[in-house]
């Protein structure tokens, strides 16, 4: 698990990460929308691209592209509510985290044994 650092409380953050599998660069951009208190992220990968899809807090946020992508996403929140607030991510109430394609199988099984996100 990569932890994603160096995000701040602005509402347009636009970078580039590894992919954990040695894939190739991922895109990702997080905006936050004030009139509806929520972050909402895009991400870019090769041929890959999901636009405006709403942050929440899963251990794998990307689980439903685990045939498409080599990676997942997991966004863990301190207070066990979702990510609404714009300086979320500076406050460090909201963490995200990238996962390897070992990871990604390794949460599809906890999960399908019966695990729970705290």
């Amino acid at each position: 698990m990569t932890k994603i650092t160096g995000l701040t409380q602005d509402s347009f953050q636009k970078f580039k990460i590894a992919d954990p599998n040695g894939g190739g660069d991922i895109s990702i951009r997080l905006v936050y929308r004030p009139r509806i208190q929520r972050w909402f992220i895009d991400i870019s990968f090769k041929t890959f691209t999901l636009n405006g899809y709403k942050l929440t807090r899963g251990p794998n946020i990307l689980a439903k592209w685990n045939n498409v992508i080599p990676f997942g996403l997991t966004v863990t929140v301190s207070d066990n509510f979702e990510p609404f607030v714009i300086n979320d991510f500076s406050s460090d109430r909201v963490q995200l985290f990238l996962l390897t394609s070992a990871e990604v199988a390794e949460v599809e099984t906890m999960i399908l044994a019966g695990s729970t996100v705290p």
